[in-house]
């Protein structure tokens, strides 16, 4: 894959998400399969790619994903005429992992906990706990991509996917092969 094979292949979508989320529930992803996904969303104009994998080991690489995903960038875009050049990624990389979904709800708690013990909330109600998970949980991904046989999104935090549209492939591994 180059740029111009992928800017072709772009054209078939109606419309780019802003959002993408990776899901990577294969174990032992090599470095540059963890990070041709991310360069891709990219340079296809994704201004915000979150990475998700149960164990939050992405979360703990985070410089070395960073040093790997700037080589690959600079290499993957050297003669494209569409995509930025250079270490200018222009996208915010996120990473979530099981914790988030836990600590949203347990500050959702807190909150109502609080506003009820101080007596400005006397009646809790579903809408009540929905708005303040939205505030404490990550922006919604319009899309996620989620790599690995595992028929679940493990953990993922459910609140922000309710209309995120999942694509399941078996691998990661040279992933756009298999579309």
């Amino acid at each position: 894959w180059n740029v111009d094979v992928l800017m072709a292949h772009s054209k078939k979508l109606g419309k780019v998400p802003t959002h993408v989320s990776l899901v990577f529930l294969e174990e032992g992803v090599p470095m540059e399969d963890l990070v041709k996904p991310i360069v891709w969303c990219i340079c296809l104009g994704v201004t915000t790619v979150s990475l998700y994998d149960y164990y939050g080991r992405l979360r703990n690489n985070k410089i070395e994903i960073d040093k790997e995903l700037r080589e690959y960038y600079t290499s993957f875009t050297r003669d494209s005429k569409t995509c930025p050049k250079g270490g200018d990624l222009r996208a915010n990389i996120k990473f979530v992992s099981v914790e988030n979904g836990r600590n949203d709800i347990v500050h959702a708690a807190r909150t109502i906990a609080s506003e009820v013990l101080s007596g400005c909330t006397t009646h809790i109600t579903q809408t009540t706990v929905e708005d303040y998970l939205k505030v404490f949980s990550h922006d919604n991904p319009e899309m996620i991509l989620k790599f690995g046989t595992l028929h679940s999104l493990a953990g993922y935090p459910p609140w922000p996917v309710h209309l995120t549209e999942i694509i399941s492939l078996p691998t990661c591994h040279s992933p756009f092969s298999l579309l």
